[in-house]
């Protein structure tokens, strides 16, 4: 997925292995996305190693421990929610 964000000039890709997002690219920033097996990112780490985030959640998805650095990014699940309306985008496909 490829987001880009017209206001702030953001643009950040998500690469993802086995339907999980492991890692997503921010302006050439890498942030490794480290997931338990529903695909919730619950650590981001930089290129180092060096952990930026933590966060966790309840068994139903709401912020536990919600890392701001990781706003309007990955979440519960490995959906994207928007800070600003409180939406998660699931990336769902119409047929």
């Amino acid at each position: 997925m490829h987001r880009d964000n017209v206001t702030t000039g953001e643009e950040t890709d998500y690469i993802s292995a086995a339907g999980m997002s492991i890692a997503r690219v921010t302006n050439g920033t890498v942030t490794t996305l480290y997931t338990y097996h529903l695909g919730t990112p619950i650590v981001g780490a930089d290129a180092q190693g060096a952990v930026l985030w933590r966060q966790s959640h309840t068994p139903y998805g709401e912020d536990w421990s919600a890392a701001t650095a990781n706003d309007n990014q990955s979440a519960f699940t490995g959906h994207v929610r928007d800070s600003a309306t409180g939406l998660t985008t699931m990336q769902a496909v119409g047929r």
